[in-house]
């Protein structure tokens, strides 16, 4: 009995070792060689002529994109003064959406914590109690915890500051409760957040999850292989090297079958990208229990903790089920985010801002490019790069989608989890701009950060200058560093201010913590009035 326990332990328990070392070696890898490559593509022109938006465009860009005299006017502001509006649709919608995906996660983890808690009862009959039940409720309780503070929106001190308070009383508690408790705590606490910290750090949020199944399915297949080796042909140390590599290539082909599944859930909208990070990570800590609480007993029984997983995810989705969502007022507002491309790292910051705040009202879109890449690593993408394709993602390519086809792909419909996509799109050298006027064309609120701009930048002058003929009277907000660089801006462009002007000019130095909050009710802010449709006084000029 216990070679016939040993055997599917180690092959699991050492698996996910070895998966896990993988995905946490292979992750930054994959990161840098994908960036380089997407980068080489977005350098090169598109084969073949460049895409065409299927809408009418206006006027075509002047070879040099010179601002010259526009009729604009806008709003100056610092965000860190701008008064708190008062409650608004957006904002009880994005609460709204909040709440239930909390509460979604938060009952399929607790229920995996029921369920750990009655085998732990099982495990030690001796100790069976009250006491060991609130133990062990607790104790499976705390990675909740941590769940629903990463997801809550509120600042990063308040989340971290009530998660170590949770941790630092929990441990105190079981330290009162003998060493069993702190064993728990250790094992079953520690081990799995600092899994969800490693996972949430910048190399491997958005890459890890996806990496998972691949790693995961390489290390079992290369630890099955070495003890198939081992028991079946006595093989020694030195011979089962070959078995080895066998078992991970098979397993490296099997891990990326299994994202190509990912990928068509996801496609088809049957994931998310928040389900796709969560549920990696709430995997790993079932597999990780598990193996943890056969080891502790040595008994097959308790391989039933592996239900924890599945469990979690179908009462998830059945209460999603049952607390369907109104679509916001007005219908979805699609965001189009244009930026500087650097290095710099604001745009990572900016866009975790909105997807924390905007997705709950409609979907971000946005040129691709490899300053967003962490972000922008899709299963689809992922594919496509490790299969070889990843030129195929480029709009307008020969051997990929056209532009119109990517368009039309683009829904209104939102993701289970109630929050709406984010939507990238790369391209070529050439290719960028009609594909610039189409997604302006189809958003309703435009952001454009402008940190990091000067003169030279003659993208943005292009964007600015397409913004300023065919969104006037829609919704656009410009993001400055501080007040030095919106005064800056100001004389640059030469616009006349307004009031009530739909656009707005934004100095973030003294936006605060809650600078996310800000921007969030800026953007959501209702349009003024329409008049009639006569070009406003103003002008940019170069």
């Amino acid at each position: 009995m216990t070679t016939l326990i040993d055997m599917p332990t180690r092959l699991l328990g050492v698996s996910v070792a070895y998966g896990l070392a993988l995905a946490v070696l292979l992750s930054p890898v994959v990161v840098l060689l994908y960036r380089r490559r997407v980068s080489a593509w977005m350098n090169r022109p598109a084969a073949g002529q460049p895409p065409r938006a299927p809408e009418p465009v206006v006027e075509p860009v002047a070879e040099s994109p010179h601002l010259a005299s526009l009729p604009l006017t806008w709003r100056a502001l610092s965000l860190g003064a701008a008064a708190t509006p008062a409650p608004s649709a957006a904002g009880v919608q994005r609460r709204r959406v909040l709440r239930r995906i909390l509460l979604g996660w938060c009952v399929g983890g607790l229920a995996n914590a029921a369920l750990m808690t009655a085998l732990l009862l099982q495990a030690f009959p001796e100790h069976a109690s009250a006491n060991l039940a609130w133990t062990g409720g607790l104790t499976f309780s705390l990675p909740v915890l941590a769940n629903a503070l990463f997801l809550s929106d509120f600042r990063v001190r308040t989340r971290v500051g009530l998660f170590l308070a949770g941790a630092v009383g929990l441990y105190l508690l079981l330290g009162l409760r003998g060493d069993l408790a702190v064993s728990l705590f250790q094992g079953f606490v520690l081990l799995p957040v600092g899994l969800l910290l490693l996972l949430s750090l910048r190399f491997w949020r958005g890459v890890a999850p996806l990496v998972m199944p691949i790693a995961l399915a390489a290390g079992w297949l290369a630890v099955a292989a070495v003890e198939l080796a081992r028991q079946a042909f006595g093989a020694g140390p030195e011979q089962v090297w070959p078995w080895r590599l066998g078992g991970l290539l098979l397993g490296g082909w099997l891990g990326v079958a299994l994202l190509r599944w990912v990928q068509a859930g996801y496609e088809r909208r049957r994931l998310s990208d928040q389900e796709i990070f969560f549920d990696a990570w709430w995997l790993l800590y079932v597999l990780v229990q598990t193996v943890i609480l056969v080891l502790m007993r040595r008994d097959a029984f308790f391989y039933l903790a592996l239900l924890g997983w599945p469990l979690g995810i179908a009462l998830r989705r059945g209460l999603w089920a049952l607390m369907p969502l109104p679509a916001p007022a007005g219908g979805p507002r699609h965001l189009l985010l244009l930026r500087v491309f650097d290095d710099s790292g604001r745009a990572h910051r900016l866009l975790e801002q909105l997807e924390q705040h905007w997705r709950s009202l409609g979907s971000v879109r946005m040129i691709a490019g490899r300053d967003l890449a962490l972000r922008n690593l899709s299963p689809a993408d992922l594919a496509a790069f490790v299969s070889g394709r990843l030129k195929q993602r480029f709009v307008g390519d020969r051997s990929g989608q056209s532009l119109g086809q990517r368009l039309q792909a683009l829904s209104d419909t939102p993701d289970p989890d109630g929050r709406y996509r984010l939507e990238h799109f790369w391209c070529h050298a050439d290719a960028w701009q009609p594909v610039m006027r189409a997604l302006a064309a189809q958003s309703q609120v435009v952001l454009m950060d402008l940190r990091g701009f000067t003169p030279q930048r003659q993208g943005c002058l292009i964007e600015l200058q397409h913004l300023a003929r065919t969104a006037a009277h829609r919704r656009v907000v410009l993001l400055a560093q501080d007040e030095a660089q919106q005064q800056a801006l100001r004389q640059l462009f030469g616009a006349q201010e307004s009031t009530d002007s739909p656009w707005a000019l934004v100095a973030l130095d003294a936006a605060g913590a809650d600078q996310g909050q800000r921007l969030f009710d800026l953007l959501a802010e209702p349009l003024p009035a329409a008049g009639p449709a006569v070009p406003a006084q103003g002008h940019l000029r170069g």
